[in-house]
């Protein structure tokens, strides 16, 4: 059997009044526009940060893929469960910890936990060095 749009047999097509016939295409070419609009809109809005958590002391490194909107208390509960870390005690900076001030350690664990990552000003690509604080 030859298949017409959606999917239709084509002879129901030419069976079907001419009127019929255009309110199928126009339906089928609004659905199928409709459909191409949305998967290229789903790709789109897949923003995410892709980010490089390294714990120095034991060189143990791991790619990660947050939304912007993941909050510093939720990236350090994420780097201490993949890096096999204590999550009460973890400090997080930016590329080294050379470069301060920290993004997360416990002390400021209360103000600035629930800041976003887009807040904090990492990026896509950014090296994360994540460390446990020493008692």
């Amino acid at each position: 059997m030859v298949k017409g749009l959606g999917g239709l047999p084509k002879r129901f097509l030419l069976l079907a009044p001419r009127q019929e016939q255009n309110k199928i295409r126009s339906f089928h070419d609004v659905h199928f526009d409709a459909s191409i609009l949305q998967a290229n809109t789903t790709v789109t809005m897949a923003d995410e940060i892709n980010l490089t958590l390294f714990h120095p002391p034991s060189s143990k490194t791991d790619a990660i893929s947050l939304p912007p909107s993941t909050t510093l208390t939720d990236l350090s509960s994420f780097a201490s469960a993949i890096l096999g870390l204590d999550d009460s005690s973890i400090v997080i900076s930016k590329d080294s910890f050379a470069s301060l001030p920290l993004l997360f350690s416990p002390m400021n664990a209360a103000t600035d936990g629930s800041k976003a990552l887009a807040q904090c000003g990492i990026v896509n690509g950014d090296l994360l060095s994540v460390m446990t604080k020493v008692r």
